[in-house]
């Protein structure tokens, strides 16, 4: 039994707390486009989300689209958010180790772009052995607990 986390912002754990699931990269940023036309939204985030998409979409197209998780129970320091952590098992929901799916990317596109990214990571602190994906969405009710990262603990 292996207990990886998935970390995420604190408002984006309202939307997974309502749709009882923690759902792909793909995904979000589809929910994020489609929330960009509505007239109430943020203009300076809508601005933030569409100039980041086609970036994103490559990046999916190119090395696939994951929901990620760590075995770092305080968070992963290239992560957008470690405000709030779930845990989960990973036989339980079927994740697999981010270097065995580095290793089915064999184009030397697909190999020069993971390289900048962990280079990326790595110099930013992260262990990318640490990693791992599911392919799929994961249903909040085989999370084992929700944590929040030593670092967003205060002391009473």
């Amino acid at each position: 039994m292996k207990q990886i986390y998935h970390f995420t912002q604190k408002h984006y754990s309202y939307q997974i707390a309502r749709d009882g699931e923690i759902i792909t990269e793909r995904d979000k940023l589809n929910k994020n486009l489609e929330m960009c036309a509505n007239p109430f939204m943020d203009e300076k985030w809508k601005r933030s989300v569409k100039q980041s998409a086609p970036h994103l979409m490559f990046s999916y197209d190119l090395l696939g689209s994951y929901v990620w998780f760590s075995e770092n129970p305080n968070g992963v320091a290239t992560a957008t958010g470690n405000d709030v952590g779930y845990e989960f098992d990973a036989n339980d929901i079927g994740a697999v180790r981010w270097t065995e799916v580095m290793k089915t990317l064999t184009s030397k596109k697909q190999k020069r772009y993971l390289k900048s990214l962990m280079d990326i990571a790595i110099s930013d602190g992260d262990d990318p052995r640490e990693w791992w994906v599911t392919y799929e969405a994961v249903s909040l009710e085989k999370s084992t607990d929700r944590v929040v990262p030593m670092q967003m603990r205060r002391v009473a």
